[in-house]
């Protein structure tokens, strides 16, 4: 006799320990943790259409509850948002309009929402702005797109625009974009190119000075190089002359110490070069001429002469006795005492 499919027991379960039927619309927990299942009531184990009810109705105003804290926070976004988020319908229509829009382009939300995408920007703008509205609405992500809106007082505002179709159940129920005011940015660009361009032209003009300096430099080098030539070529041929002079030289400091002599004074004053050096024309001056010598070479290192021309007596190393004539003269670099006296002698007869 065949059994009914309702009555027969499930396989492998006696009918006494059969799981209990779900009140309808209760949905299974079935791997949710036990901190999840604690978030929200859970559903009543026993059956009843008022356990039910109740059930739901907290339900509904948890997912209420939950919804309005979300609708908040996105709020909070797009109040504080520095770009303008808008939302649009199929047709380009503003739907939804942040209040950035105030500060990008002078419109209030809403003033902007009803209107057409269209008159934010202007004519030279419009088929750009609709090309990327078209591309959006066509499920094309766009990024980053340059464009410039129109202001309510009808300045140009350079803006970036990003753009994503809104869908829903596999359908295009509009567009959403970001606009950000890039004006500030593009300044800055600006401001940066001419300072760029301001310290390029000055590196150039001190490029310039520093070539032609470097140019007056090479050309005073030059000159200096060649002066010292001349200048070294004239002190050899001072050298030269104070050396192979046919009569006795002496460079003498206003004490009357020898500070240079030649080989013809030494012959003169029968000594070696490097003995005269050592000692003082008084000390080859015969006694006595030694105090109208002194005279004259006082009046000469106090500025009161020149030059002294006179006819004296040397007293040589050996003890001979020298007639000559002799020719000092004071040697002056700036005002004042010599610094030098030059000895010019020659012996007579």
């Amino acid at each position: 006799m065949a059994r009914r499919v309702s009555e027969a027991p499930r396989r492998g379960t006696a009918p006494e320990t059969a799981p209990k039927a779900r009140p309808l619309g209760v949905p299974r927990e079935y791997g949710r943790s036990s901190q999840t299942r604690s978030e929200r009531p859970a559903a009543p184990e026993r059956d009843g259409a008022g356990a039910q009810h109740a059930y739901l109705v907290q339900r509904v105003a948890d997912l209420e509850s939950s919804l309005r804290l979300a609708e908040e926070r996105l709020r909070q976004i797009t109040d504080t948002s520095l770009d303008v988020i808008c939302q649009f319908a199929p047709d380009g229509v503003f739907t939804f309009v942040s209040k950035a829009s105030l500060e990008v382009v002078g419109y209030t939300p809403e003033e902007l929402v009803g209107r057409h995408f269209r008159d934010a920007f202007g004519p030279a703008d419009v088929a750009s702005a609709a090309t990327l509205f078209e591309r959006a609405a066509q499920g094309e992500r766009v990024e980053l797109l340059a464009l410039t809106a129109r202001h309510k007082d009808g300045h140009a505002v350079p803006i970036e625009v990003c753009a994503v179709s809104l869908v829903r159940d596999g359908c295009v129920i509009g567009v959403q974009g970001v606009a950000r005011d890039v004006s500030r940015r593009r300044d800055a660009v600006d401001g940066l190119r001419l300072y760029s361009e301001r310290l390029e032209r000055l590196i150039e003009e001190h490029d310039s000075e520093l070539r032609s300096t470097r140019e007056r430099l090479a050309l005073q080098l030059g000159r200096s190089q060649e002066k010292g030539r001349v200048l070294r070529e004239r002190e050899e041929l001072l050298r030269a002359a104070f050396e192979q002079a046919g009569i006795g030289l002496a460079l003498v400091a206003p004490d009357g110490r020898f500070l240079r002599v030649n080989a013809t004074l030494a012959e003169i004053l029968g000594a070696g070069r490097d003995e005269l050096l050592e000692r003082r024309w008084q000390d080859y001056t015969h006694p006595d001429d030694l105090a109208p010598e002194i005279a004259r070479w006082s009046r000469l290192c106090a500025g009161g002469l020149t030059t002294a021309r006179n006819e004296r007596r040397w007293v040589r190393g050996d003890g001979a006795v020298v007639a000559a004539r002799a020719l000092v003269s004071a040697i002056r670099t700036k005002d004042g005492p010599p610094s030098h006296l030059m000895i010019a002698t020659a012996a007579i007869g």
